[in-house]
């Protein structure tokens, strides 16, 4: 099967490129299968036609015959830390970086502080003090209508897309460049748009330029309705400066 889609500009990470999670998301909500990898391999262009090459077992985005991403189903493990509390949260992410010293993606639509418009997440992750969990990152986020579908459900290319920035907190130092290689995310639950939710982040591992993260995502009742494992390669240069 092929078809053509194109990401819109609003849904960006880095300057004209698809937020990884949210480009993942898109692809992963056309299978049927409860947890999905996807592999990012180069930037996804905005705006643009791309087309989408589906068989059996893979979903690829494709751009001049080049493969963008691929999405296949995966398997997760995930040991995940406990929902830290509304006023930890509500500290944690008034220390958000980007709040203190430019962001590297401030226009980012999930986690940029430069953006303020109707489809901006505006999901800042901090640490979180005293945590258990070393390196734990929060930040809530309640969802609006443009990140649901008509009838009030939150779209699964947007719980991809909140899972996405805050492993990179969790697993990158202040200024660290790190570009996202692989993100595995199962979705067990839902949100309703107004819905207050809680997003967590933290470290698993790291080996040379590679880093382990998971996130999370917890309802307003403290129920985890989605997580992901992402893999973060450090890089030296930023490639998207303008």
């Amino acid at each position: 099967m092929t078809r053509s889609i194109k990401i819109n500009a609003a849904f960006n990470g880095p300057p004209n490129c698809g937020q990884g999670g949210y480009v993942s998301g898109t692809l992963a909500k056309q299978t049927n299968a409860s947890v999905c990898e996807a592999s990012l391999k180069l930037p996804t262009p905005l705006g643009k036609p791309l087309s989408v090459e589906a068989d059996d077992e893979t979903i690829n985005l494709i751009s001049n015959g080049k493969t963008l991403v691929s999405v296949t189903q995966g398997s997760l493990e995930l040991d995940i830390p406990a929902c830290p509390s509304h006023s930890k949260t509500k500290a944690a992410s008034e220390n958000y970086r980007g709040h203190k010293s430019k962001a590297i993606f401030d226009t980012c639509f999930v986690c940029g502080n430069a953006r303020d418009d109707h489809a901006a997440m505006r999901i800042f992750p901090g640490s979180v003090e005293n945590a258990e969990t070393e390196g734990l990152h929060a930040a809530h986020w309640t969802p609006n209508s443009v990140h649901c579908d008509e009838d009030g459900t939150v779209e699964p290319e947007f719980l991809w897309s909140a899972l996405d920035c805050p492993g990179y907190f969790a697993g990158c130092a202040d200024g660290q460049m790190a570009l996202l290689g692989r993100m595995t995310t199962s979705i067990t639950g839902t949100l309703r748009v107004g819905e207050p939710s809680t997003i967590i982040g933290w470290p698993i591992s790291s080996a040379g330029r590679k880093v382990l993260t998971g996130t999370a995502i917890y309802n307003a009742d403290k129920q985890c309705i989605a997580s992901a494992e992402g893999l973060w390669i450090h890089i030296d240069k930023n490639p998207f400066a303008v």
